[in-house]
């Protein structure tokens, strides 16, 4: 032994003066990492100073092939067996097993064209047997090589198939006792013992120990002679036999009956001292697994077996003791701790206990590998889930962070990818109780004693030293991670079920940059991304190691960084996919999908369209009873995901359907902030009428916790419920609807609004959003009303408020409410951003926002100097389409405000615009252009009434273009009145009362409900006595709120006594324009007030009001008719 390390060292010696390059794998990483600094020329912004570029993969495999290489020019022999077998020996010694060169050795050991004749066997047997053959022992050496090979194409690995089943027949064996006997009956047990243990963890050796071959055979004939004699082997070597035959699916009870023995033997009497205490020095490096205490294989056997009384063992306990157990040992004993299958006993506690004290104690004391097997016990106790387990891996990441952050640089992928995973994990768990209970219990980093309530900033610290001392040091290696060590960080990583996310959008950022680094971006969207054929063959097989559902997590992984789907990597990992679920016949494979898992599918669905996951994912969700294992918080984000994409409707539905009769069984629990966000998840895709009535059942559960809801949680509520308000329809009908939920909501929702905005829970842009969600779904009430105004009132404007002055001012237009302070600060904090931050001219969409807010103004019946200056500013604007003039032109008319480039730009945009643009106005904008005409006739100076009336080109336009819309308009009005069943009663009052009133003509510049039988005799004539127009104003166009600019503003608060409604009735929109034109052109207008008319229930009382409204209008006071129909 110590000659072959001498003569190991001497050759590797001679390999570093030589090429320069390292047979090791830190050294690969560290030549790979100085080729890639040398060839970029600076990090881009996304990375932080002194963060390492992550590398694309193809340079570091490149790196660690190019150290294969060199190795196999240094082997000497005389013969290609001879250096197979030297080859052997120094790679076993040099790369660990996780090493990159055991993934690339592959093909320049074993070349896929290493023989093309199918003699190859018996050309090696020849080999084999030549003038210097090899031994049991060195065949045993080789075999261990082998097996420790990854990956190669389909003819590398027959060829490696084809050299273990020579290896391991009878013929050509030197040295062996039984000539006539195969490798398995020659070799010493112990070589034996890891023969069989290599061939269970090696996927090649595997495939033909499980048929008809010669490596079957070495298997069965091992396991034979290994089972006649387990005594001969110890405790830990008989433990990893156990575990090798089960993976072979070999008879193993001779063994088992054996380790059986062995435990129950060491349960009844004390270890001996030497096997318990003994230790070893960290500067002598870690021990070996061969060389673990005797404890940990106690530990290890007794959950193998099930055998859980030997934990009750008085010696078991008493080698468990801190006097008698090892630091080390209890690391390793960590992950042998729990039971395979069902929850912890008290013994099982006792031992993870004991372990993680004795851990937590000594942690500065460990070794790299033994901090990575704390770590892989810490994923076995997160893994069980209960409160216990859980705190018990916290105490254990806080007690190791110190050494993992300092020792970092010197863990494999593998180790790694686990370390991030316990970490990442355990920072989400406590990030979820901290939301949950508001306090920081169970913390990767952060001391019990430190986060007994909220510290946002301790919070933050921790959470920063986590992403800078591990998190971005495992960002910047994913490039020589194997495929399943960089799925697992993507995992680890992945968006977290609930939000808030734990990483930061820079970090977030620093993950996407990094894989595509990682993958080439240069070729990324390449067809042949790969420029030799290894490469490829080095992609395809490591691919094929990965399973189902470790390739959809990196499918899935990819996808969240961003990645493109018709990128390389991603294209082939999908068909690989396919390739693993393509049905057979009438079966499909089965494949198994953890809760996370299938959470992360729906969320990039997009991904999986015209593939088998979709038609797998299709089956799955269509079966409400096969998401019925899922914990409400993963089928609530489920749900969320699966609605943001184009699935059919009937789908969500018939799952959330599904979980509210599970509830209704008492099956789930549901927090309210899950109903919340399960109904704005299903409530756009929910019609009226639905067979399941999914929102009323989601409104029943949530009505009653509304206002219990944190204040984002019911902002978020209300802005769903306001993307698609209720219907008319969708109240009910009969006694029954006054206590449905969709009848009961708005009174419930007010209140929780009115006690978070008087509790100043939401900032300024959270109560505008409020605001304008209530006024898109038509629910108002004076106390909120009052709490909002005095809200928006007492905040000072600031740049970041620019955005919501349209939606403020919308609200207060769909609400019915004119506060003219408040109206007069939004249009002059309006007008100060137009002067001072927006660029010069207005760009279109700024431009559609100004009308729009015109507009509101405008139905507010708000005038403002300010504004009109603003419109007027903008006539000349370049970027303004014919629409957008058209809009300016009737806005600045509709206000009587016609500056001097009134009548230039009128008459350019009359004459410029071609057909096309005019044909894509809408009804609505045809009629509103129209205003331009009829404002200008009736309010416009005389110089521009007898241009716009005597100009050929513009009465053409006006004629041609807008006033057909116009008129039509008034038609449709007059015919809706006529039908509607406030002309009936209006009718039979008049005749009652005598009066000498008949329905408008048809035809009306304005549709007037009635007037003067002789109005036209009268108009014509000049009469002294006018006629009579009678004008209905519906609910929707009188006011609920009115303060006007002149109002006391000496009180600081908005009170509900402020609203001058209560004494006096006001109109607005287009009843406002309507009454001052009806009084320009003669008529003496009396007001009906719809929501008075329609509370009066005799003849009678409707007489008198008509009679009276004809004398004195304003004697009346409006009731608190809530409808919005047409003439209600």
């Amino acid at each position: 032994r110590v000659s072959r390390m001498e003569c190991n060292r001497a050759i590797v010696m001679r390999m570093l003066s030589s090429r320069g390059a390292s047979a090791c794998w830190h050294t690969a990483r560290g030549c790979a990492a100085s080729r890639a600094t040398s060839s970029s020329s600076a990090p881009t912004a996304a990375l932080q100073p002194g963060d390492q570029r992550p590398l694309p993969f193809q340079d570091f495999v490149h790196t660690a092939r190019s150290d294969v290489a060199g190795l196999l020019g240094q082997v000497e022999g005389a013969s290609w067996v001879e250096r197979l077998h030297r080859l052997s020996q120094l790679a076993l010694d040099l790369w660990p097993p996780e090493s990159p060169h055991w993934r690339v050795a592959g093909p320049l050991v074993v070349p896929s064209a290493l023989s093309n004749s199918r003699q190859f066997p018996q050309e090696l047997a020849v080999a084999l047997s030549a003038q210097k053959p090899l031994g049991p022992e060195a065949r045993a050496t080789v075999l261990q090589a082998l097996c420790a090979l990854k990956g190669g194409e389909a003819a590398t690995r027959r060829n490696i198939a084809v050299l273990l089943a020579s290896l391991v027949d009878s013929r050509g064996v030197v040295g062996a006792h039984r000539r006539d006997g195969g490798l398995a009956l020659q070799l010493p047990l112990e070589e034996l013992r890891k023969c069989v243990c290599s061939i269970s963890e090696s996927s090649i050796a595997r495939e033909e120990a499980q048929k008809e071959s010669a490596v079957r055979d070495f298997i069965m004939e091992g396991a034979k002679r290994l089972s006649k004699s387990p005594e001969t082997v110890g405790l830990p070597e008989l433990l990893a036999l156990e575990r090798a035959l089960r993976l072979l699916e070999v008879d193993r009870k001779e063994v088992e009956a054996e380790l059986r023995r062995r435990l129950l033997e060491a349960a009844g009497r004390r270890p001996a001292p030497a096997e318990s205490r003994r230790r070893v020095d960290a500067s002598q490096g870690s021990a070996k697994l061969s060389e673990q205490r005797q404890i940990v294989s106690l530990i290890a056997g007794s959950q193998a077996l099930g055998e859980v009384a030997v934990l009750r063992a008085p010696h078991i306990r008493e080698a468990l003791l801190p006097d008698a157990l090892s630091t080390g040992d209890a690391a390793e004993l960590l992950r042998h701790a729990l039971p395979a299958d069902g929850a912890l006993n008290s013994a099982h506690e006792m031992v993870v206990a004991q372990a993680s004290r004795q851990v937590v104690m000594g942690a500065r004391t460990l070794s790299s590998r033994q901090i990575a097997s704390a770590v892989r016990g810490v994923l076995a106790l997160q893994a069980q889930g209960d409160e216990f387990a859980v705190g018990q891996a916290a105490n254990i990441l806080r007690a190791l962070w110190s050494r993992v952050a300092l020792r970092q640089a010197f863990f494999g992928p593998k180790e790694l990818s686990d370390i991030l995973w316990a970490y990442w994990w355990q920072l989400l768990y406590s990030r979820q109780e901290l939301a949950l209970t508001g306090t920081m219990r169970m913390h990767p980093v952060v001391p019990p004693g430190d986060g007994s309530s909220r510290n946002t900033a301790k919070e933050t610290k921790a959470i920063d030293e986590l992403s800078a001392k591990l998190l971005r040091p495992a960002i910047s290696r994913l490039a020589e991670m194997p495929l399943k060590q960089v799925a697992a960080c993507l995992t680890a990583l992945a968006p977290p079920v609930r939000q808030p996310d734990v990483m930061s959008d820079a970090d977030r950022m620093l993950l996407v940059e990094s894989v595509h680094n990682v993958f080439s971006p240069a070729n990324v969207m390449s067809s042949q991304p790969f420029p030799e054929r290894w490469m490829q063959e080095y992609w395809s097989s490591e691919l094929l190691s990965l399973t189902v559902p470790e390739l959809l997590e990196l499918a899935c992984g990819l996808r969240e960084a961003r990645m493109d789907s018709r990128a390389w990597p991603l294209k082939s990992v999908v068909a690989e996919v396919d390739e693993r679920l393509r049905a057979f016949g009438k079966t499909r494979p089965p494949v198994e999908l953890s809760h996370f898992l299938l959470l992360r599918l729906c969320r990039v669905m997009d991904l999986w369209h015209g593939h088998e996951v979709e038609e797998v994912m299709k089956s799955l969700l269509s079966d409400p009873e096969a998401v019925k294992p899922l914990p409400t918080a993963y089928f609530v984000a489920l749900l969320s995901a699966l609605c943001e994409f184009a699935v059919p409707k009937e789908l969500p539905l018939r799952l959330v359907s599904s979980f509210l009769d599970r509830v209704d069984r008492n099956e789930h629990v549901v927090r309210p902030e899950q109903w919340a966000e399960i109904l704005r998840a299903v409530r756009p895709l929910d019609e009226w009428p639905s067979f399941e009535r999914v929102t009323p059942r989601l409104l029943q559960r949530l009505v009653p916790h509304l206002e219990g809801l944190q204040p984002p949680v019911l902002v978020a509520t209300l802005v769903a419920l306001a993307a698609k308000p209720f219907t008319r329809e969708t109240h009910g009908l009969g006694s029954a609807a006054t206590h449905s939920p969709l009848t009961r909501v708005p009174a419930a929702a007010l209140e929780a609004v009115r006690k978070v905005v008087a509790a100043r829970s939401l900032d300024f842009l959270q109560v505008v959003t409020v605001f304008d969600s209530l006024g898109k779904l038509g629910w108002y009430s004076e106390p909120t009303t009052a709490a909002v105004l005095n809200f928006l009132a007492e905040t000072p404007l600031l740049e970041p408020h620019a955005p919501s002055m349209l939606p403020l001012v919308r609200a207060c237009a769909s609400l019915r409410v004119h506060h003219a302070p408040l109206l007069h600060k939004v249009v002059l904090w309006y007008c100060w951003c137009f002067a001072y931050l927006w660029p010069k001219p207005l760009p279109s969409e700024k431009l559609d926002e100004l009308l729009e807010l015109a507009e509101y103004l405008m139905e507010l019946s708000f005038q403002s100097l300010e504004l009109q200056g603003v419109l007027a500013e903008n006539l000349k604007n370049p970027n303004a389409t014919s629409r957008q003039t058209l809009a300016l032109l009737s806005a600045l008319a509709r206000c009587s405000h016609f500056p001097p480039e009134f009548k230039e730009t009128c008459a350019k945009t009359c004459s410029t615009s071609s057909e096309s643009d005019l044909a894509s106005l809408t009804t609505a904008e045809l009629v509103n252009s129209f205003n331009v005409h009829l404002c200008a006739v009736f309010d416009g100076p005389a110089a521009l009434k007898h241009w716009l009336t005597e100009d050929e080109g513009m009465k053409s336009f006006f004629q041609v273009h807008t006033s057909q819309k116009w008129y039509q308009k008034q038609d449709q009005e007059r015919t809706t009145f006529l039908q509607s069943p406030a002309y009936l009663s209006l009718r039979q009052a008049i005749t009652t009362a005598g009066l000498d009133l008949q329905p408008s003509a048809p035809g009306e510049v304005y549709h007037i409900e009635f007037v003067s039988s002789d109005a036209k005799e009268r108009l014509s004539s000049l009469s002294d006595n006018p006629p009579i127009a009678v004008v209905c104003v519906k609910t929707k166009e009188q006011l609920r709120w009115y303060v006007p600019i002149t109002a006391d503003d000496s009180s600081s608060q908005v009170l509900e006594t402020h609203n001058r409604c209560h004494q006096f009735r006001f109109m607005f929109r287009e009843a406002v324009q309507k009454m001052r034109h009806l009084q320009a052109m003669g008529y003496r207008p009396a007001v009906v007030w719809m929501s008075e008319w329609n509370t009066l229930s005799s003849e009678e009382e409707r007489v008198d009001y008509l009679r009276t409204a004809l004398g004195e209008p304003a004697s009346f006071r409006p009731a608190s008719a809530e409808e919005e129909d047409i003439y209600r």
